[in-house]
């Protein structure tokens, strides 16, 4: 803990995500790029499946995209209900909707499932993208 500014942490971390956000929606705006860019080369190299296939994994990311966006928002919102509760909370007893609280981060874990598989979907058929894409790529310069 910082001894002179207890609050130093606090900065840190609005800091943090002041940093994090725009960087965030940098890395998303990247993604969308990149995979618009392999489909833009699969349709112009006359690949309808490859072209296809980034199409529908661009709709996947998405997905995954407005999977997290929700996740955090209930996150967030869960954990400052959490915060108001253990404020309202009497002195040694539980605070008042303490189940409520116990819903919310039930509700994260629920969320969090479709998460994990979305993104691991996501990724597979990421790898398998490029390696088509590589593929294509390698047969059309072996042609030239």
């Amino acid at each position: 803990m910082v001894q002179g500014n207890p609050l130093a942490l606090g900065n840190a971390g609005g800091i943090a995500l002041a940093l994090g956000i725009p960087t965030g929606i940098m890395n998303i705006a990247h993604n969308y790029t990149w995979l618009s860019f392999i489909r833009k080369v699969a349709s112009h190299l006359k690949a309808r499946a490859i072209a296809q296939s980034a199409r529908t994994l661009l709709i996947l990311y998405t997905v995954l995209v407005a999977l997290v966006v929700v996740l955090v928002a209930v996150a967030a919102f869960t954990l400052g209900f959490f915060v108001v509760q253990m404020m309202q909370g009497g002195q040694g007893g539980p605070p008042p909707n303490a189940g409520a609280v116990g819903g919310g981060f039930l509700l994260i874990l629920a969320l969090a499932c479709p998460l994990v598989i979305v993104g691991l979907v996501y990724l597979v058929w990421y790898i398998v993208l490029l390696v088509q894409t590589r593929g294509l790529l390698t047969e059309y310069l072996a042609e030239a």
